[in-house]
């Protein structure tokens, strides 16, 4: 009785130890690390599918043209350019909200490089896991995400104000987000995760 009690508990600990591992294999296939690698610093969700823009949420907003130099001084932080890409063609500042935000584009505006203060101003993401993309990738060292397909990226700002507001960003076609010394950064129509990642390691002040 003894020896099937004790064939009986081993072969209940093999079923046990095969539950946990199945178990550990399936929540592994549940939470990809694209959700949980950069929630330290942008925040994105998972969600079933993409419904209508939410009430509150404005649209885009690019803010004010002024000339890159004018763009350096609006700011408390360094504004960067795209080093490997000819000068701006623009510049943008977003003086309507607390800390500030600058755009530069090049390519005939097809490609934005957005930058603000960490402290100021939080991006979120939210990803369909069936038809996008969440994935950390490395540039220079730096931990960047990388963001495309069925997405939508919000910013919250705190306006001039004072109060919280919330506004889209694109990531459809494909973005990076990362952050250095105390800046965010968002680079939008970069191309492919390659060509986008060699432009963002090329962001310099």
């Amino acid at each position: 009785a003894a020896g099937l009690r004790a064939s009986s508990l081993r072969r209940a600990r093999r079923w046990v130890v095969a539950i946990a591992v199945l178990a550990a294999l399936a929540a592994a296939v549940a939470a990809p690390t694209a959700i949980s690698a950069l929630a330290d610093l942008f925040e994105v969700d998972e969600v079933p599918e993409l419904g209508p823009v939410p009430d509150g949420v404005a649209p885009a907003f690019g803010g004010r043209q002024v000339p890159l130099t004018e763009a350096r001084t609006t700011v408390a932080f360094p504004v960067r350019t795209i080093a490997s890409l000819d000068p701006p063609e623009a510049a943008f500042v977003r003086d309507d909200i607390v800390g500030g935000m600058v755009s530069v584009t090049y390519d005939d505006g097809r490609v934005r490089l957005t930058q603000w203060s960490v402290a100021d101003v939080s991006a979120r993401a939210a990803v369909v896991p069936s038809s996008g993309t969440a994935d950390e990738i490395d540039v220079g060292g730096l931990r960047v995400l990388w963001i495309e397909g069925t997405a939508r990226g919000t910013f919250t700002v705190t306006g001039a104000d004072l109060a919280i507001h919330y506004e889209l960003f694109d990531v459809a076609a494909g973005a990076l987000l990362w952050q250095d010394d105390g800046v965010a950064f968002l680079l939008q129509g970069g191309g492919t995760k390659e060509d986008a990642a060699a432009l963002a390691a090329a962001v310099t002040p």
